[in-house]
């Protein structure tokens, strides 16, 4: 069975970020508290991987959030457990450290010399081009898949919408082993169920509205809203309910697809 791995967050009092190869996948810079676990097959590389850790001072420290503390591990998940559990420690970092001096904004940063013994047919590190900048035509071109994908999801094409994201979840598929197929059939149901939600709206998006940084060591374009929110959103502001999907470019054969 392939090994599953997790990355454990959690801080109060601090702002921080946390990257994996250069993606930052937890970021919460208001020091309000977050305790978050997430599965992150779908960033590692087979060798070389490199975890960095950001903190910061918030500007305004409440009541509640005194204690400034942080731990972040990746570790290898006990596979006889249901729910994320560790059973081998690959990185940890923990604050404060008795042996720093406490000055913000703190980073800290490991190579990670452990082979992970995943699929090698990945499509993000090994095929996709080095990005230097994302000029005007990439991002003419990425935003009118932006644009296009929502309309169908939408109008319920949902057999259009995923050839746009297949290759996304053929990753997916790749690093998890599981079926396509049966990827493909979760997503297509989940879309069902939101646009079955009365009220539900697609929130325009103008290519002014959308930051696009390069991450990833070079290899991913991240593109959000310029107010954080995820590129493609769904919302329903009477019974609030928010459906977003983060969106991942990287260039392959001098085309841009949504790799994550």
């Amino acid at each position: 069975m392939k090994e599953k791995y997790f990355l454990q967050v959690k801080a109060n009092g601090l702002g921080i970020k946390v990257y994996l190869n250069g993606v930052p996948l937890v970021e919460e810079p208001e020091g309000f508290g977050i305790q978050e676990t997430i599965p992150v097959n779908y960033w590692l590389m087979h060798k070389e991987n490199s975890l960095h850790v950001q903190l910061t001072h918030p500007e305004v420290v409440s009541e509640e959030n005194q204690t400034e503390e942080a731990q972040v591990i990746l570790f290898v998940h006990d596979q006889s457990s249901d729910s994320p559990k560790i059973a081998k420690e690959i990185a940890i970092f923990e604050w404060p450290l008795t042996d720093v001096k406490q000055t913000f904004p703190y980073n800290w940063s490991i190579k990670i010399d452990k082979i992970i013994p995943l699929t090698l047919g990945s499509l993000l590190w090994y095929k996709t081009s080095a990005i230097q900048t994302v000029d005007e035509s990439a991002k003419l071109s990425i935003y009118n898949l932006i644009r296009h994908v929502p309309d169908l999801i939408r109008n319920r094409n949902f057999d259009e919408a995923f050839k746009f994201l297949r290759l996304k979840y053929q990753d997916e598929a790749i690093l998890e082993s599981k079926p396509l197929n049966q990827i493909e059939s979760a997503v297509k149901e989940l879309w069902q169920f939101m646009t079955s939600i009365q009220g539900l709206k697609l929130h325009s998006v103008s290519i002014d509205d959308l930051d696009f940084s390069i991450v990833g060591r070079q290899h991913i374009v991240q593109v959000s809203r310029k107010d954080g929110a995820p590129a493609i959103l769904f919302e329903d502001t009477d019974e609030e309910v928010f459906y977003g999907i983060p969106l991942f470019f990287a260039n392959i054969n001098k085309q841009w697809i949504v790799i994550r």
